[in-house]
Parts: structure tokens; sequence; C-alpha cells
């Protein structure tokens, strides 16, 4: 069984597309579509690696990666922001909430990966 990773975003085309993507690279994955399921899932499922997008219903991303670093039992489970939001201090503020990775839409799925692959030592 392959590492396991959590996507979190509100877009099922996005979450399936990456899914597929991680599938095939050998992952285990499993998603939920807001920030409240990604916390519960994050501590139910204790996920190698967590990808979160930014703008989710109820709590953005940000405030989730504050949280899931502030949680003994998530924070060190490391998270690349992946959002169509794009400028320095977007990337800066999601850095700053404990992200390993600021990654923006469109991405390169390769460059992705070998974020991914960088993070979840196997």
């Amino acid at each position: 069984m392959g590492k396991k990773i959590l996507i979190v975003d509100d877009e099922p085309d996005a979450i399936e597309m990456l899914k597929m993507r991680l599938l095939n690279s050998g992952y285990d994955v499993t998603y939920v579509y807001d920030g409240k399921g990604c916390l519960e899932k994050a501590i139910s499922e204790r996920p190698n690696l967590i990808i979160l997008d930014v703008l989710l219903p109820g709590v953005n991303g940000f405030e989730i990666c504050k949280r899931l670093k502030e949680n003994i039992e998530t924070k060190n489970i490391p998270v690349i922001i992946l959002t169509a939001l794009v400028g320095s201090d977007i990337a800066a503020q999601g850095l700053d909430k404990g992200a390993a990775y600021f990654v923006s839409k469109p991405f390169n799925p390769d460059e992705l990966l070998d974020k991914i692959k960088e993070l979840v030592v196997t």
C-alpha cells in the first residue's frame, strides 16, 4: 500500500484529475471538499501529505493550514497549498501558515509530483 495523500478542494473536477495522477503514481488518495472535513480526516486517517486549496467553503485554506500546524496530532503532516490565487503576498501567506510549498493553478503535474516525492519519504 502506498503513502496516503489527502486532497482538499471544493471542485470535483480538480480532485478527480489530481486523484487519477496520484493513484497512477502509486499513492493512496482520499479527499474532502471543505476545511472542516480536512481537519477531521487529517486526524482520523493521518495522511502522509495534504494538498490544500485556499478558496474553500466555510474556513479558507490558510486558516486550515494554520490549525493543522497548531494541532499536536497533525502538525507534522506536510501541506502543499495548491490554488488559483496568485501573487507573492498570497504565497508568503501560505508559507507563513506552515505550508511546505505553494503551487499556483494551472500547475505542471510533474513538478507537483516532484514536490510530493520530496515531502513523502518512502
